[in-house]
């Protein structure tokens, strides 16, 4: 019987437990105005894709990323943006143009491996681009520099 109640205990604290806390906050969105602040799985509502991609900040490891394309966040807010800032929780910020080659390829992961990334994962927010391989030590620096995780913050620019 102690067993049975531990397991129970211990499944229902997993279960409350798998989806990330941490909160995101959105702003300059014209569409879905009334959202300031969601969590993690709100993203589920905007068309993702799984794919692997190889993490050149976890050395080189081989991940399976759920994760929504740029363009694909702009239509769900602000379909007539001209940028997004992504800010982190220590306030590193960048900015990304929409319409660049670039951006084609720049995905907003939520999910690593099946599960919600956690801030230990670089969650709960990462932005990462599809389909590089890996990244080679001497381009890192140029190719990282959009690569914002920790995500808190999104704001649309529109001029």
């Amino acid at each position: 019987m102690k067993t049975l109640v531990l397991s129970l205990a211990l499944f229902g604290i997993s279960a409350f437990a798998q989806i990330p806390r941490q909160k995101i906050k959105i702003m300059n969105q014209r569409l879905h105005k009334e959202l300031k602040v969601v969590k993690v799985d709100y993203f589920t509502n905007i068309p993702s894709e799984e794919f692997y991609f190889v993490d050149p900040y976890q050395k080189n490891k081989k991940n399976k990323a759920l994760a929504f394309s740029l363009e694909n966040l702009f239509k769900h807010f602000a379909p007539d943006a001209k940028s997004v800032k992504l800010t982190a929780i220590n306030l590193y910020q960048v900015i990304i143009q929409r319409n660049t080659e670039r951006a084609k390829t720049t995905y907003v992961m939520y999910k690593q491996d099946g599960n919600w990334m956690e801030n230990s994962d670089l969650g709960p927010l990462r932005v990462i681009r599809k389909g590089l391989g890996i990244i080679p030590n001497d381009k890192i620096t140029k190719e990282g520099i959009d690569w914002i995780w920790m995500i808190n913050e999104i704001s649309f620019i529109y001029e």
